[in-house]
């Protein structure tokens, strides 16, 4: 599910002083910078090249990888079949998480690589910063870390540091997510089912019929998978099926990026004008039917601070306001969900809520809802991003505005060139390597 969640906007630097470290206000952000804003480098080899960090009193190399884009900044699948990438271009993205940053140390420090590149990432709200390196050192040690998430199209499966996902065969919608500890362990399933429920209402002539739309009325085909040290991504093409009425159904191209404690998807989704034409009216309702809950699952927003157990029959009748957020937490895991709209859909009317009901069977859902989508302009080209973020603890106030950040609040990032061996102009070197500079 996943567009870039951080921007690689260049910002001047602030003051020098103590900063918080990034991994405790950005613990779930990738950090995505496009390759054409490194500085000249030896050789455009991925495999040539370590990204390295300060942990304690060590230099220690982090995962990343990159990925493909040709010049109109599509993904390109069949230059990459794995690892860490094929040479790039200026097109490419070079990946990497927010969470494996260090601090900053001496430059005289790291390897010696007249090209060496200092990153640096910001978090634009507090200041939170952290560095990584990224150096010339082909005979460098690997990142010893497995990868943080692979998509199995096989099984239909996604294997995540903080979760499992599952799929049905040929389809872009799962049946399961998992929550799992740090050495992979499974707890019980904390989403049952992904669930879809479209309902648009056509008027031709003085003919009428408004068919009942499903997850299983998409016809979805896989046509591309990337499984990286950093991230996976998966392209797929989906189309609505609204039967021979109407052959030109609404049509698009989805990715999903799956990191190491969430996934995204930035959907770009076209309406024909004769659909636009014919509609009457248009609900569409996206929830997670959660699993078998118990009675210490809570449902958690913004104007819901002290939470609602699920299991209460009747939900708050302000539920359907607008939210940015919402969050699931339980004995099973606790996981928070993100929708974004266009600002134009806003302006024509179309209205985002929270849903939190029990479906046909008694189950608990949760999810959101888009009401007077007859609103849409036709010719329009619409992106929305949907995103799930799974937390490592039980949810406290305050926890979801790292998540929200990752939409609302990009990651800033400033790329430095170091002057890194022989020919480097002397500089003050602590009296120890690697050492903390601040």
């Amino acid at each position: 599910m996943l567009l870039a969640l951080a921007a690689t906007t260049v910002v001047p630097l602030r003051g020098r002083g103590a900063v918080m470290p990034l991994e405790a206000v950005r613990p779930y952000d990738p950090v995505v910078v496009q390759t054409g804003r490194l500085p000249r480098l030896p050789d455009r080899d991925p495999a040539h090249y370590r990204l390295y960090v300060m942990r304690g009193t060590r230099l220690v190399p982090i995962p990343f990888q990159v990925d493909a884009r040709d010049g109109q900044g599509r993904y390109v699948f069949d230059r990459m079949l794995g690892g860490v990438g094929g040479p790039f271009d200026d097109d490419d993205e070079l990946v990497f998480m927010a969470k494996d940053t260090g601090p900053r140390i001496a430059p005289a420090c790291l390897p010696d690589d007249p090209s060496a590149t200092e990153i640096e990432v910001r978090d634009p709200v507090t200041g939170a910063r952290g560095d990584a390196y990224l150096v010339r050192d082909p005979d460098g040690p690997q990142p010893a870390a497995p990868p943080y998430a692979v998509f199995d199209p096989a099984r239909g499966e996604v294997r995540a540091q903080s979760y499992r996902l599952q799929y049905p065969p040929g389809r872009n919608f799962f049946t399961r997510l998992q929550v799992t500890d740090g050495d992979g362990a499974r707890s019980e399933a904390l989403i049952d089912r992904m669930s879809l429920r479209i309902n648009p209402t056509f008027s031709l002539l003085q003919m009428e019929w408004s068919p009942e739309l499903t997850e299983e009325s998409f016809v979805t085909t896989i046509d591309g998978v990337r499984n990286g040290p950093v991230r996976s991504i998966v392209r797929a093409r989906q189309s609505l099926d609204l039967g021979r009425v109407l052959p030109d159904p609404p049509a698009g191209t989805m990715h999903t990026f799956y990191y190491a404690s969430s996934f995204a998807t930035p959907s770009t989704f076209k309406v024909p004008a004769l659909v636009l034409k014919l509609l009457r009216s248009f609900r569409f309702e996206g929830t997670s039917v959660l699993a078998d809950t118990g009675h210490d699952t809570r449902y958690f927003d913004a104007e819901h601070p002290q939470g609602i157990d699920v299991e209460t029959p009747t939900p708050p009748a302000d539920l359907e306001r607008d939210h940015d957020w919402y969050v699931i937490d339980g004995p099973a895991g606790t996981y928070a969900q993100t929708l974004v709209i266009p600002e134009s859909w806003r302006a024509w009317g179309v209205a985002r809520g929270a849903v939190w009901r029990r479906d046909g069977s008694g189950r608990p859902t949760a999810g959101y809802t888009l009401r007077n989508m007859t609103g849409l302009r036709a010719g329009g080209a619409y992106d929305l991003l949907a995103s799930i973020v799974v937390l490592d603890h039980r949810y406290r106030p305050g926890d979801e505005e790292s998540v929200v950040g990752m939409v609302h609040r990009p990651l800033e990032v400033e790329l430095r060139p170091l002057a890194v061996g022989p020919a480097a102009a002397p500089a003050a070197v602590p009296p120890s390597c690697p050492s903390p500079l601040r």
